[in-house]
């Protein structure tokens, strides 16, 4: 019995680190073109708003706008 205690700890320890493993994976990119439209290729890495600043709200980004996450740079 406690054999198999044993043996379903190390599955379910198992499936953890998996899913963590998976989910925390990092993307290359070799270009913009592999990221999204406001991604920004920077080593290798899809940087979400490129040199912009990102955002909650308006405020966090002075007299810019908060757009999608970023700011505008107007």
């Amino acid at each position: 019995m406690f054999y198999i205690v044993i043996i379903f700890l190390c599955i379910f320890l198992l499936f953890i680190f998996m899913q963590n493993y998976f989910n925390n994976r990092e993307s290359f990119c070799y270009g913009n073109d592999f990221c999204n439209k406001q991604d920004l290729c920077i080593h290798l890495k899809c940087i979400k708003c490129g040199l912009r600043a990102p955002c909650n709200k308006d405020s966090d980004c002075g007299p810019n706008n908060c757009i999608d996450g970023c700011c505008d740079n107007q």
